[in-house]
């Protein structure tokens, strides 16, 4: 038990839906008023009320937890969104999408993303294998404990390659 209650998921609307597709996409609220013909601060106003609906403060929560509204959206594709976004967060997205891509091979789709004829995607259990010692001589506690508070399970102090206790 993680010591949370357990609650039905909020209803979405068609458009609330829509955002949180396009969020754990990795769109930028700019992007997502593009696709939905809306402007950012619609965006802004549509995120505000999804993240007082799921009781979040970030877009990474909002995905983690609104992830069985997705449905369609295949568990590592999800969990490689809300990657992601926790890395961009902390990184920027710059550095999130040269660092993912080095972990994953320039040849490889990330999770969720592979379409016929392209090469598996790595799967994301390897992927956090490659990033987890990157992360922490990258950053030391900071990503490693944002990621574990958005509920990616980390290796122990002690079996974290490369760092020494």
């Amino acid at each position: 038990m993680n010591g949370r209650k357990t609650q039905a998921a909020p209803q979405l609307t068609a458009r609330q839906h829509e955002v949180v597709r396009l969020v754990a996409e990795g769109l930028s609220n700019k992007q997502i008023g593009d696709r939905m013909d809306i402007s950012e601060n619609g965006v802004k106003r549509h995120l505000a009320g999804l993240f007082a609906k799921y009781g979040v403060e970030s877009r990474a929560a909002l995905v983690h937890h609104a992830a069985p509204a997705l449905g369609d959206v295949s568990e590592d594709a999800k969990l490689f969104q809300l990657l992601r976004k926790t890395l961009a967060d902390v990184l920027g997205q710059p550095a999130t999408d040269v660092l993912l891509r080095r972990a994953a091979g320039r040849d490889r789709p990330f999770p969720g993303e592979a379409r016929d004829g392209d090469a598996a995607s790595v799967p994301l259990s390897e992927l956090m294998d490659r990033l987890w010692t990157i992360l922490f001589a990258m950053t030391g506690d900071v990503v490693v404990r944002k990621l574990e508070h958005a509920g990616f399970a980390g290796r122990g102090q002690d079996d974290r390659p490369g760092v020494r206790p």
